[in-house]
């Protein structure tokens, strides 16, 4: 069981915004599982000592909803695909956020689209639509502002 960390130290730490990533480029070695329950078992953990977080699938098979509450047959509207391939920016990433079923009020989730193949211009570069996107989550009930 965790403890609940003090209340300086948990004001200290919400404001400082931290990215964790999970990747694996082999085929056919159970990356998606390990991968999405890696994250997920993480998510839940900081989600439960009061911390936000925020979980974006990027991967097709969109697995990672199915264990936060949004299981990707029955998802409807726009995903993170949407959001970094936008040019005009009519879509923001507040826009595809979603509360998880772990901790609704301090876990948020960003599906992945279903759409194989895409080709994802200079992969290497963030798209301005994305960049534009404030991340702080000092002041705000999600985990963007």
């Amino acid at each position: 069981m965790l403890a609940e960390p003090e209340p300086t130290l948990r004001k200290k730490e919400l404001t400082v915004l931290k990215s964790i990533a999970y990747t694996s480029e082999k085929g056919g070695v159970v990356k998606t599982g390990s991968t999405t329950m890696h994250a997920v078992l993480l998510a839940t953990t900081l989600a439960s000592i009061g911390m936000r977080v925020l979980v974006f699938d990027i991967d097709p098979q969109a697995h990672t909803g199915r264990f936060l509450g949004h299981p990707r047959e029955t998802h409807v509207g726009p995903t993170i695909k949407d959001v970094i391939l936008d040019e005009t920016g009519a879509i923001s990433l507040k826009e595809v956020i979603l509360p998880t079923y772990i901790h609704p009020e301090t876990a948020q989730f960003v599906p992945a689209s279903q759409v194989k193949g895409q080709v994802v211009r200079g992969p290497d570069l963030v798209p301005i639509t994305l960049a534009a996107n404030t991340l702080d989550s000092r002041n705000s009930p999600t985990c963007l502002e």
